[in-house]
């Protein structure tokens, strides 16, 4: 019995190093080391779960290609692929790698100013002949040097910008603070070339710009205020106090905030903005993967004593904080929504620092409305809206051929409903 044993370890052993010969001979033959990992697979042993582990793919296959690629591989750009792969496979649209340059513009848009560099205080468009001036910010270098809206920016410090892009001219335009910079402008309405000399300086991202309307039918001699709120930022609330505190002063007797386009930004930027109307009020509820539930109420004392009817304007581009503000103050009956149904991005993301300045923003929750309500967006398998979002009070759809200028009444079909609502109103 005990011969038979030994026998089959015997055969067992001889096997085994036959097994391991002839798999390093394969190897020393085709210039490599021996690869005895790969064994298991050729027995039907693998491992599913060992090789299954990110963290050992990722370290193999790096090796792998150090070890072995033909050619100089980009590290960074292998990184940023391997992650972009990675957040892809979870099927959520915003959960998402924001490389290094896209991260800056993303943390400069939810502080409100511009990091690292100086500026001079102006949004900008692509223009054929270069860039198109579209805002100017309040007290910026790029107002006290003169520039006005719908200037064209056509040379930065000599060299023609006609075809670069907006990336490119603007930086171009940026650079120490205290520095200059020479923009040569087209002015439209007078026709004439100019060259301005503008010092750079750290610009404040104006988030709201106001005006006062009137002269539309019906509305006789009284205004009504316009509040544009671009985004939900850091500085947003006190620029909003600031913009209304001015257009109250001018006596108006109803109020637009105009939320179209709002990309959304800060949850708690939308909470605050929200005091000033709704006082102690829950504004929403976050409830993460466990079913743990926040509550975020608006801060008590902030609210505004003001006895004039409100409208928001909301189109599909009213996004995430953008839509936080403008549910609660439907939920309370604080304002008339009107426009076209929001985008329905009812999630929450914390954002992650990576190596080298990128930044990953992953799903972390879910919010609801003060009425309990989700407006998570619903798509079919082409991307096209099905469901969600909130519904605006009255609906203003754009129809086809027209053209539309955004903040002008007579050719701006929401606007205009929006003042003819709170013309009723004021007559009620």
């Amino acid at each position: 019995m005990l011969a038979r044993v030994v026998f089959f370890a015997g055969l067992l052993g001889l096997f085994s190093m036959g097994l391991m010969v002839g798999y390093g001979w394969r190897d020393a033959v085709a210039g490599r080391l021996p690869q005895y990992a790969t064994i298991p697979d050729a027995l039907g042993l693998k491992t599913q779960q060992a090789d299954l582990d990110p963290t050992r793919a990722f370290s193999r296959a790096i090796r792998a290609i150090d070890n072995g690629f033909y050619g100089k591989p980009d590290r960074e750009r292998l990184t940023f692929a391997a992650v972009q792969g990675m957040l892809g496979a979870l099927r959520d649209p915003y959960t998402v790698l924001m490389p290094p340059q896209e991260a800056e513009r993303f943390d400069e848009r939810n502080r409100g100013v511009f990091i690292g560099s100086g500026g001079i205080g102006a949004e900008l468009s692509k223009d054929p002949l270069g860039a198109r001036v579209r805002r100017v910010f309040k007290n910026s270098p790029a107002a006290t040097a003169g520039v006005k809206t719908e200037d064209v920016i056509l040379k930065v410090n000599g060299v023609n910008i006609a075809g670069e892009d907006i990336e490119e001219i603007v930086k171009l335009i940026r650079g120490e603070p205290g520095s200059e910079v020479s923009l040569t402008m087209f002015r439209e309405k007078t026709k004439e070339t100019k060259t301005f000399r503008v010092v750079r300086a750290i610009v404040h991202i104006q988030d709201v710009y106001s005006e006062v309307i009137t002269g539309v039918a019906g509305l006789d001699s009284k205004k009504v205020g316009r509040l544009e709120v671009r985004s939900f930022s850091e500085t947003i609330v006190e620029q909003f106090d600031e913009e209304l505190s001015a257009l109250q002063e001018a006596g108006i007797s109803g109020l637009i905030i105009d939320l179209r386009g709002n990309p959304g930004g800060l949850l708690r930027a939308a909470v605050e903005m929200a005091a000033r109307f709704l006082d102690d009020r829950l504004i929403v509820s976050i409830r993460d993967r466990n079913g743990r539930s926040d509550d975020f109420y608006s801060p008590s004392g902030f609210a505004l004593d003001h006895s004039y009817p409100i409208v928001l304007l909301i189109d599909e581009n009213t996004a995430s904080a953008a839509e936080i503000f403008a549910g609660a103050m439907r939920d309370y009956n604080a304002a008339t929504l009107v426009g076209a149904h929001t985008y329905g991005k009812a999630v929450v993301q914390d954002v992650v620092d990576m190596p080298g300045g990128a930044q990953v923003k992953i799903t972390v929750a879910r919010y609801y409305l003060p009425s309990g309500a989700s407006i998570q967006r619903v798509e079919d398998q082409d991307g096209n809206y099905v469901s969600g979002g909130i519904a605006p009070d009255i609906t203003v759809e754009y129809k086809d051929g027209d053209t539309v200028v955004f903040g002008n009444p007579e050719k701006d079909p929401q606007l205009r409903r929006a003042v003819e609502h709170i013309v009723s109103q004021i007559r009620t």
